[in-house]
């Protein structure tokens, strides 16, 4: 009969653990990402007529906070808006 003489250590159960968690996690994220591969959204693009005028709205917060004058934010707008 044969005799098992060390044992478990804690060194063992830590190492362990540590495997056996980076192994589940990394098949639970292998399935996840699988999934949303075949499974998720598809972003699709915006049409232009229903994006946000970026341009207009940093031309009007630069006129809120003063830094262009009225003539200058008239000027801008015309160009923005051709």
């Amino acid at each position: 009969m044969m005799h098992w003489e060390h044992g478990f250590s804690w060194e063992w159960v830590l190492y362990s653990g540590i495997t056996m968690l980076i192994f589940w996690g990394g098949l639970i994220g292998l399935v996840a990402f699988t999934l949303r591969a075949f499974f998720g959204t598809r972003r699709t693009e915006i049409p232009s007529a229903l994006k946000p005028n970026l341009a207009l709205d940093i031309l009007n917060e630069r006129y809120a906070r003063g830094e262009i004058n009225r003539d200058e934010y008239m000027n801008m707008r015309q160009d923005l808006d051709t």
